[in-house]
């Protein structure tokens, strides 16, 4: 009886095994998902991610073209605002993930120097302050910007506005 269930188990395997290949190899479907592969990602089929030591790196499968990223939703967003030809989202994206990166490494700087006593105290503070705030300002824009292409996904709109607009 045993034998009996593992092959109708294998058979099932077998059947779920082949609707998955047939599923993954769908180019509207491949086209339209993210799909993981070892340590890299496929975006939307048209894009690789991958992380290293410094951040994510995203490739245009198309051009071989190189793109750094220093947050990994940046990166995906990024693909999506790309993909859907909406192109100022995709640079503000990039140069938010950019300056918040810079803000980043100039608290780090004053941090240390704080740390050491190197300078006057007050002024450190001050600047340390201001580019602490700015950095939560620039990842608020950035969080909107992502927002932004979320919808662009789920609805698959180039129009974000076409949403306010009531049709008969």
């Amino acid at each position: 009886m045993s034998n009996l269930k593992h092959t109708k188990f294998n058979k099932i395997k077998l059947k779920m095994k082949e609707l998955v290949e047939k599923t993954l190899s769908d180019p509207a479907l491949v086209n339209s998902i993210i799909l993981k592969k070892g340590q890299t990602y496929i975006v939307y089929g048209l894009f690789q991610i991958a992380h290293n030591e410094s951040g994510w790196i995203v490739t245009k499968l198309l051009s071989g073209d190189k793109i750094n990223f220093n947050i990994g939703k940046a990166a995906i967003a990024w693909c999506t605002a790309y993909a859907a030809n909406r192109f100022i989202l995709a640079n503000e994206i990039r140069n938010l993930d950019s300056k918040i990166a810079l803000k980043q490494a100039n608290i780090e700087v004053l941090a240390h120097h704080l740390k050491r006593n190197e300078g006057n105290e007050t002024i450190l503070q001050a600047k340390l302050t201001e580019d602490l705030n700015n950095k939560l300002v620039l990842k608020k824009q950035l969080e909107k910007s992502i927002d932004s292409t979320k919808y662009i996904k789920i609805k698959g709109s180039l129009n974000e506005f076409s949403r306010f607009v009531k049709t008969n």
